[in-house]
């Protein structure tokens, strides 16, 4: 199993004020029917309980419930973040596009910023992310090394024009995120800022109850050095974690690098045993290739043309790319090996400029692009291409026909001391991974494939398993990236100009709200734990036409509202079995029913949570006397 964090946590109080509220007179806008433009378990639970409710897409509307829970979440990160001594602010949300532009962001963003001129046609932009603003802000007050270290967060509204919301609140075009940014005089100190935001998170995750794993990921539009993720795992979510249960190695699917598995390789079983062009009429995939002729897809290579976009160029550029038949190309490998701003595969017509052929008979020899081979490939032998001629394929290829080619392979068996590639144990696969990329000539060998369940981990341990995650909490060593953009500085002990190293670090609210429901929820409701149930006592009334069971539930509410707990007494003209299904649907932790056995001195007490085991959900009678004293220890 993986080993996970946010299984086992000490609860710490959340300070806030308390809610106490009678129903009959609240805005408690519960459905009892399942939500049909809801895709998630999570976005139709918060709709149905009246957390949520959606204005257009992506776009939703916190209702007092949803608004309380986040309150609670907010109030947890907040306590974490003054605990490490970083202090809150708040940037604004209309920022002057030129705030972007300065460090060479405003083109990355491309559509997915929302974009805006004031009447005097001055360009703006709904911020996305803060970094500029945050960078600009320590600039007025870092001088000197004295000056430093320095953390500053806030806990602010973002806006990002998704071009597929969905999920509820995991995908979403407005959203409210905490970020916070640490400013150090070297690497040093950007490290032990870094770690210390880091525990300072599993704290607020193990807080909020969630299981969630850590994982290397991609750097993407932030840039700089390391950028680690916080992957709640449920099955609804669009990340995949790549990982290994015996060493606990975790990672993006994105950045999971790759042993090159040659013992894999198949070979050309057709007839004959040189070079030689096939007819293959309509085959244009791997998988016709095996249907139509038998040829196993681990004997053939894929050659893809891309598009190749740059920052530094108004022109694309165009590569080969060649992974072998049953693998699939990982883009962001790609991207960060050429230095891209994005990658996209070739329009048919710039196939057939250079390839002189279809789509499906495109083939690395002849081909006049530079060349990008995974590193599988190059390990290769009698295998089966595209000929570069219309509706045919090569067969019982090797790289000796590519002087290149060939000469790389020596050159990488060489620099791992390796006679052949049969050599290649896990050892050797590991030191090959640590020296790529090598080139010669246009020829570049690389790890471009994307990892497979079941492929060897690259520390060895043993085969990776793949899990869903939903992306709750995000950490960068940003560097000194945007510091040198902006000319962000210190003077140091010898009064020399040194630049500032930076820490960017994020928690998105709404998704690890999304979160906690996606992994806790019963087939009627909402499940919370009880520090962060928005409804954490539910006073029920059974008939609120009968004085008795009124009286017994106004001295119950007014008693037990002086704890300091989020209280509500249901005194509305409903149904006890309405009452009971709405308690259920919205999570109320600890429902306290008054009915009939008020006459025996007794009311039921009922626990729902997330923390409760079966045993501690079933409905108690508990004299009424006692129900304080039961309360006090509950919350305890």
């Amino acid at each position: 199993m993986l080993r996970l964090s946010g299984l086992f946590h000490t609860v710490k109080a959340v300070r806030r004020m308390t809610m106490k509220l009678r129903l009959s007179k609240a805005y408690f806008p519960t459905l009892r029917e399942t939500v049909r433009d809801e895709d998630s378990v999570s976005g139709n639970l918060l709709v149905r309980a009246g957390y949520i409710r959606k204005v257009g897409a992506g776009i939703y509307t916190l209702l007092p419930l949803g608004h309380r829970i986040c309150q609670k979440i907010e109030d947890i990160v907040r306590e974490e973040m003054d605990a490490i001594g970083s202090q809150e602010l708040i940037m604004p949300v209309l920022v002057p596009s030129e705030v972007y532009a300065s460090a060479g962001r405003l083109n990355n963003f491309g559509p997915s910023i929302f974009q805006l001129k004031d009447r005097y046609g001055k360009d703006y932009v709904l911020g996305p992310t803060h970094e500029e603003l945050f960078t600009e802000a320590c600039k007025q007050a870092v001088t000197s090394y004295k000056d430093l270290p320095l953390s500053l967060y806030q806990i602010q509204t973002k806006f990002r024009d998704e071009p597929r919301p969905r999920f509820g609140l995991i995908r979403v075009r407005q959203f409210v995120m905490k970020d916070s940014y640490t400013f150090a005089r070297d690497l040093d100190g950007l490290h032990e800022q870094y770690m210390e935001m880091f525990e300072a998170y599993k704290r607020i995750f193990d807080r909020l109850g969630l299981n969630y794993a850590i994982v290397r990921a991609d750097t993407g539009i932030m840039g700089g050095l390391l950028s680690e993720e916080f992957q709640a795992l449920c099955p609804i979510g669009e990340d995949i974690v790549v990982y290994e249960p015996i060493s606990n190695y975790a990672s993006n699917l994105e950045v999971a690098n790759c042993l090159a598995s040659v013992e894999d390789n198949a070979v050309c079983e057709l007839g004959g045993e040189k070079q030689s062009l096939l007819s293959t009429p309509g085959t244009h995939t791997i998988d016709e290739l095996k249907v139509d002729f038998n040829i196993a897809p681990k004997a053939t290579i894929k050659t893809l043309i891309y598009e190749v976009n740059k920052d530094d160029s108004d022109k694309p550029e165009y590569v080969a790319v060649l992974v072998r038949g049953d693998r699939e190309l990982n883009e962001t490998k790609l991207v960060k090996l050429l230095h891209a701003q994005s990658v996209e595969l070739a329009s048919e017509e710039k196939v057939r400029e250079y390839a002189h052929a279809n789509i499906g008979s495109v083939g690395p020899f002849g081909l006049e692009l530079p060349l990008i081979l995974d590193q599988e490939t190059l390990f290769m032998d009698n295998f089966v291409v595209g000929a570069n001629v219309e509706e045919h394929h090569l067969i019982h290829c090797s790289w000796a026909a590519l002087a290149d080619v060939d000469s790389l392979k020596q050159a990488v068996l060489n620099k791992l001391q390796l006679a052949s590639a049969q050599a290649l144990d896990t050892e050797a696969k590991q030191a090959l991974l640590a020296t790529l990329p090598m080139s010669v000539g246009k020829i570049t060998v690389a790890d471009i494939r994307q990892i497979a369940e079941g492929d060897l981990c690259e520390n060895g341990q043993g085969r990776v398993k793949f899990e869903h995650g939903v992306e709750v909490g995000n950490t960068f060593k940003l560097g000194h990236k945007y510091s040198e953009a902006l000319g962000l500085t210190y003077i140091d002990e010898n009064n020399q100009r040194q630049l500032v190293e930076m820490g960017s670090y994020g928690i998105g609210i709404g998704r690890s709200l999304a979160a906690m429901v996606e992994q806790n929820h019963s087939e009627n409701g909402l499940l919370w734990p009880k520090h962060l149930a928005p409804i954490q006592v539910a006073v029920v009334v059974v008939n609120n036409k009968n004085a008795e069971q009124m009286q017994v539930a106004e001295q119950l509410y007014d008693e037990l509202g002086e704890m300091g707990l989020d209280i509500i007494l249901d005194d509305r003209k409903e149904r006890a079995g309405v009452k009971f299904n709405d308690m259920e649907l919205v999570g109320a932790y600890c429902r306290i029913t008054v009915g009939r056995s008020i006459g025996d001195g007794m009311v039921e007490v009922k626990l729902t949570g997330s923390d409760l085991t079966e045993a501690e959900m079933q409905v108690k009678l508990v004299p009424i006397n006692e129900v304080t004293d039961l309360v006090k220890h509950v919350f305890a």
